[in-house]
């Protein structure tokens, strides 16, 4: 590729990647960024529907959906971050930042499909809220796993933190777990069953769904791959989800590292 080609190509390249930022919203609807995503990833917003790729920005009111195969990672400006299994889908509700003092809300509404939220700056004064078609779930600075079946069933376990509490969205009968690798399973339209231990295994199942699958020839690790399911401590599986937290500034350096690896992809090398 000759000079005059290359800077044609940066020239195409900029007037396409203006073009898509005109039609995303400001800064001010900003919620965080994709950090890892696994097969295909949508996010839907104002009647446009785009693939997420690492590195771009999720907004607020943003429906984010993966297919069969597919898992993917949000990091939000508070440092929490939500990790969703494959045929997930979540919308962002709401979400309110203030990098200073750091006061704000957070709102999620969980439709389909298996997600892990992992709290930031956020839930550790207030809860954080997750909906799903029956129940409202409050996240008080901690690490929740919840699961939505077809007909609309939750089960929600509370990994580590301070508490969890899953009320009835129709009737408002409340549960509240304080205890690691407790939790409770609501059937469609009906209140949240008793507080009850949720077994290594079954816990295993569900992170097991939110880690890629192994390369072929690789040795099995991680968060329940490979292997079958195992027995999984809180505070081993805290520690590792800890490893994977990033900052502020990570988020704006993976952002930029993305968008600069796009342009040599681009153009060519």
């Amino acid at each position: 590729m000759n000079t005059k080609e290359w800077l044609a190509a940066i020239g195409a390249l900029s007037v396409s990647l203006n073009a898509a930022e005109a039609q995303q919203p400001g800064t001010e609807a900003r919620a965080g960024v994709t950090a890892a995503v696994n097969t295909t990833t949508t996010g839907a917003l104002a009647g446009a529907t785009r693939t997420l790729f690492i590195g771009n920005d999720v907004f607020r009111e943003e429906r984010v959906a993966t297919d069969a195969g597919g898992r993917a990672q949000l990091l939000f400006l508070d440092q929490s971050a939500i990790t969703i299994g494959p045929n997930s889908e979540i919308v962002i509700d709401r979400f309110v930042y203030d990098e200073n003092t750091r006061i704000g809300t957070l709102a999620v509404q969980a439709s389909r499909g298996l997600l892990r939220f992992v709290g930031g700056n956020l839930s550790k004064d207030q809860d954080v809220v997750v909906r799903t078609p029956g129940l409202v779930l409050g996240i008080r600075g901690g690490i929740s796993l919840i699961s939505v079946d077809q007909n609309g069933g939750t089960q929600a376990i509370f990994m580590f933190g301070n508490q969890m509490t899953v009320t009835a969205a129709q009737g408002g009968q409340t549960q509240t777990i304080i205890r690691p690798g407790f939790g409770v399973t609501a059937l469609p339209g009906q209140p949240p069953g008793d507080v009850t231990r949720i077994s290594g295994a079954v816990i295993g199942n569900l992170m097991a769904q939110l880690e890629a699958p192994p390369l072929p020839g690789a040795p099995a690790g991680g968060l329940g791959l490979g292997g079958g399911p195992r027995q999984i401590s809180p505070e081993r599986m805290l520690d590792t989800l800890r490893d994977t937290h990033t900052n502020t500034t990570d988020l704006n350096r993976i952002a930029h590292d993305s968008a600069q690896q796009t342009l040599r992809n681009r153009i060519g090398s």
